[in-house]
């Protein structure tokens, strides 16, 4: 009997060793409708006599039985006997028995001894529909397993197809968590950056801090002007000399003990850079409590070095004719001098008398300072005069005389009159002196003045041709002057009518 290419043997070829009893041939017959569903249609009749046509029989060779397609599994067969169930096939051991020492090898080899990865399945082609599948090892669950040392494998791409014998790639591992640095090291690295940039910010604003620049660095041109100031602020003239290019002529303030003096008044600190070329260099620096600003010419020297063109200024002074003028504690005999930069305070070196605006500054060479220095009386001069002018007053009350010299009394008598001075007695009727404010002379600046009225009261017995009379407490004003030279250390007053 031929096989069905399709029958029990093409079975058994799919099921491995899993072959099935061959199962006998069944035929249907016109008259056997046990395969038909109850509700398909029934046979079609044909001509009288023929027998009926199925659509599911073959037409066969000759020779051989007539045989329906497909078999039915399942199917009440007459007179055929049933096959029986398949029965499941124990488990295949797929290598050595756990615990063994060729299952050790296998699962834990020794460093350096690394198994080669097991060679992948066999592509296996898709299946379709309508052919039975068996698996051909079933699994159960019960046999342990034990995770081994993962084998190295090459990275395989995600979108390339891996060839046969590839393991599968490894899901990719998460790199470690960086550890955040702690709070307070972010916050001073943020506190110096915004150090480093306020510093950048003022000194765009404010200037170049010139302290210790000179010398560091490359040469500048404000390093001349910078060291200049620097030797003028410590009171060392010599040096802030050797750094002027011109040498002065006058060096009658160009002294330590000015520049000392000037110190106390007004020491020179934060000496600051604020615009900078190769013909001008422009400073501030503090005075005492006040800001000045100083502009300074730098010449370039052989060596590459700077100094400044001119450091010192040149001051005229107004002097008053009589008034003698000081700076700092220096007599000046002319009306011009060379000064350094710094306060300077003018004084006449008189108790009684001083300059009414006695203070000024010189910022740099280009300030040119240009004086006239008025006088006043000092407060100790005011009360200088005052104090003589009251004696001298005193005095003449105290006269006994009608017209007593240097005083305020001034009685015209008649030429047959003649008073005895013996009778003579003032009386001052109110004090001249009350709110009166002494001044120096315009004409004199060396002499003091007060314009006051004297009321004075006259008792006196005169001899009119002889025949005495009595005039007694007649009352008399006399408007005068008084005056007095302030110069000395003692002052006298005198009336002037």
């Amino acid at each position: 009997m031929s096989q069905d290419p399709n029958g029990t043997d093409w079975y058994a070829r799919q099921q491995g060793d899993r072959v099935w009893p061959e199962q006998p041939r069944t035929v249907l017959r016109p008259d056997d409708q046990s395969w038909r569903h109850p509700a398909d249609p029934g046979p079609a009749q044909g001509p009288a006599g023929a027998a009926p046509h199925t659509p599911y029989e073959h037409a066969q060779p000759p020779g051989e039985p007539t045989t329906a397609w497909p078999p039915q599994f399942g199917a009440p067969q007459s007179g055929a006997p049933q096959p029986p169930p398949p029965q499941p096939q124990p488990p295949q051991p797929s290598g050595p028995p756990p615990g063994s020492v060729a299952w050790l090898q296998q699962h834990y080899p020794a460093p350096g001894d690394r198994p080669a990865p097991p060679p992948e399945a066999p592509y296996q082609p898709p299946q379709y529909p309508g052919q039975p599948q068996y698996p051909s090892q079933p699994q159960y669950p019960g046999q342990p397993q034990y995770p081994g040392q993962p084998p190295f494998t090459e990275p395989v791409s995600a979108f390339a197809p891996r060839p046969p014998g590839a393991s599968a790639p490894e899901p990719p591992v998460a790199a470690p968590a960086k550890t955040q640095k702690p709070v307070r090291v972010a916050l001073l690295a943020g506190g110096a950056t915004a150090l480093v940039a306020l510093v950048v910010i003022v000194a765009m604003l404010f200037g170049r801090p010139a302290g210790g620049a000179a010398g560091e660095q490359d040469p500048r041109p404000s390093d001349g002007a910078v060291r200049f100031l620097e030797a003028v602020g410590a009171g060392d003239s010599a040096r802030a000399l050797s750094l002027q290019q011109q040498q002065p002529k006058d060096r009658t303030l160009l002294t330590d003990a000015v520049l000392r003096e000037a110190r106390q008044r007004a020491p020179i600190s934060q000496i600051r850079v604020t615009q900078e070329t190769p013909t001008e260099v422009e400073l501030t620096y503090r005075l005492g409590e006040s800001e000045v600003r100083g502009r300074f010419v730098p010449a370039k020297q052989p060596d590459g070095s700077y100094k400044v063109e001119r450091g010192t200024t040149t001051v005229q002074v107004t002097r008053p004719r009589s008034i003698p003028v000081l700076f700092n504690g220096v007599k000046l005999e002319t009306n011009e001098v060379e000064a350094f930069p710094g306060a300077y305070e003018m004084s006449t070196g008189m108790s009684n008398i001083t300059f009414t605006d006695p203070q000024f500054t010189v910022s740099g060479p280009t300030s040119f300072p240009r004086l006239a220095p008025a006088v006043t009386l000092t407060d100790a001069g005011r009360k200088a005069m005052l104090d003589a002018t009251r004696g001298a007053l005193d005095g003449c009350m105290a006269a006994k005389e009608v017209n007593p010299q240097n005083c305020p009394q001034l009685v015209k008598l008649e030429p047959n009159q003649r008073p005895d001075n013996n009778t003579v007695r003032w009386e001052l009727m109110e004090d001249p002196l009350v709110n009166q404010v002494p001044k120096l002379s315009i004409n004199d600046d060396t002499t003091a003045e007060l314009r006051l009225t004297v009321k004075a009261r006259l008792t006196v017995t005169v001899l009119t041709d002889g025949r005495p009379g009595t005039v007694t407490g007649q009352e008399m004003t006399f408007p005068t002057r008084a005056v007095a030279p302030m110069t000395g250390s003692e002052v006298t007053a005198r009336f002037v009518n």
